[in-house]
């Protein structure tokens, strides 16, 4: 059993570290800093732990004052809208096979 893509033998704070080690080192470099010093599994499995979390890891520079602290999705809209779709195209065959 899993949470967040983790065994659950690592308990809440050590995946929280884990987490934060993580945007540490994309903040020092960007995304590919942390994927060259770990396996392709345990990078798939952050990002996962990230889009689990409603997260995405790429931070602000601190020394950027002209941009909000938080960026909103601008997908968000159409990820849910394409969600929505997948979901009903789901049920409508689902429904079709009871029929049959």
């Amino acid at each position: 059993m899993s949470f967040f893509g983790v065994s659950l033998n690592y308990t809440i704070g050590e995946i929280k570290k884990s987490l934060e080690s993580f945007i540490g080192m994309v903040t020092r470099g960007d995304l590919t800093t942390p994927q060259r010093s770990m396996s392709p599994r345990t990078f798939r499995n952050k990002l996962k732990n990230f889009k689990e979390l409603e997260m995405h890891p790429i931070t602000i520079p601190v020394r950027w004052k002209h941009v909000p602290d938080v960026l909103p999705n601008p997908l968000g809209t159409l990820d849910s809208e394409v969600s929505n779709y997948l979901n009903k195209e789901e049920c409508e065959k689902e429904i079709e096979k009871r029929i049959a």
